[in-house]
């Protein structure tokens, strides 16, 4: 059996084509976020497989302190976690200036995470567009989240599409759904080919 080589970088997850998404109201239950009625909680992965600690998270503060602190992993999730804290704080109705300088405390949390800084300037773009500003940063925080997902899934479909019967597959770094709102990027691969029996 030959080895194949996975290796996943986010410009690779960036360039598939999502599909139409539809908006919903059902709460955000992940592996690696919770997200509900504006309370917020987040896999603190520092402590696995020990313990399952969730971490309930109230200010953008504290989410620049997670994702700086490397409670959160995986630059899809980083970017998700980033996107959902802003959401929070347009909920609980910040100004504009106030969530600019969250929206910019939290993009230099992570310089290295290209999803935290991608995902910001969406958030940031949509504000500047939008009357309702408030409105644009919650809307583009859930299209984020479920776009996520169907990234995810299109790579599943993809990857599975060439993995050979008892092919022996090597991932690189967190691949996984502790890592993206989805299946996961090359973890997600792996799971779609077992789905075909490969």
């Amino acid at each position: 059996m030959r080895t194949l080589l996975v290796l996943v970088q986010i410009f690779t997850v960036m360039s598939l084509q999502a599909t139409t998404i539809q908006k919903t109201a059902e709460p955000v239950d992940d592996f690696a976020i919770r997200y509900h009625e504006n309370e917020l909680y987040i896999l603190n992965q520092q402590k696995l497989p020990q313990e399952e600690e969730w971490i309930d998270v109230k200010t953008s503060e504290q989410m620049v302190e997670i994702i700086a602190s490397l409670k959160v992993h995986g630059a899809p999730m980083i970017g998700i976690a980033a996107a959902f804290s802003l959401s929070q704080l347009a909920t609980q109705g910040a100004s504009k200036e106030s969530l600019q300088t969250a929206a910019m405390l939290l993009k230099n949390s992570r310089p290295t995470a290209v999803n935290l800084s991608h995902y910001i300037e969406r958030i940031l773009t949509a504000m500047d567009q939008n009357d309702d500003f408030r409105k644009a940063v919650t809307d583009t925080a859930l299209a984020i989240y479920q776009e996520d997902i169907t990234l995810c899934a299109n790579m599943g479909e993809a990857g599975a599409a060439i993995i050979a019967p008892e092919e022996n597959i090597l991932t690189i770094c967190n691949t996984g759904s502790l890592a993206t709102a989805g299946i996961g990027t090359a973890l997600g691969v792996i799971r779609a080919a077992q789905l075909k029996n490969l």
